[in-house]
């Protein structure tokens, strides 16, 4: 599941506007932050 979302974030959020850009960052860092590393590394 943590793989489809981060698929979602990475093609709609990161090729945004900047403030979208930001969000999806602070997205993906406390998705780290629960544990979810394995999907990262």
């Amino acid at each position: 599941y943590a793989k489809e979302v981060c698929d979602a974030i990475v093609a709609k959020c990161l090729t945004g506007r900047p403030k979208t850009v930001e969000k999806s960052q602070v997205a993906f860092l406390l998705w780290v932050e629960l544990e979810a590393a394995e999907v990262f590394l």
